[in-house]
């Protein structure tokens, strides 16, 4: 991934993004918008997700899943109001 994601999300935010994602294609996907979405500073967004042995076999959960998607939900939140506010 470029630096436009990992200098915006925490390694912890990007596994558990790409761990909710069916495919790598849609992980890498989800990775990019999550990462325009959340950044002020228009950095480009790149990501590649290669799919390994056991992706299917892979858990969703573990201790950061829950903290990262409040607070995933949270950064989201903050940058749309953000956003509106700049607009204005």
């Amino acid at each position: 991934m470029s630096d436009g994601i990992s200098g915006v999300l925490t390694d912890q935010e990007v596994v558990d993004i790409v761990k909710e994602c069916k495919t790598p294609d849609e992980g890498a996907r989800e990775l990019v918008e999550f990462a325009e979405e959340v950044t002020t500073e228009g950095d480009n967004a790149t990501a590649v997700v290669v799919r390994l042995g056991g992706w299917d076999q892979r858990a969703e959960g573990g201790e950061g899943f829950m903290g990262t998607k409040d607070l995933r939900a949270w950064r989201r939140d903050e940058a749309l109001a953000s956003s509106r506010g700049r607009r204005m």
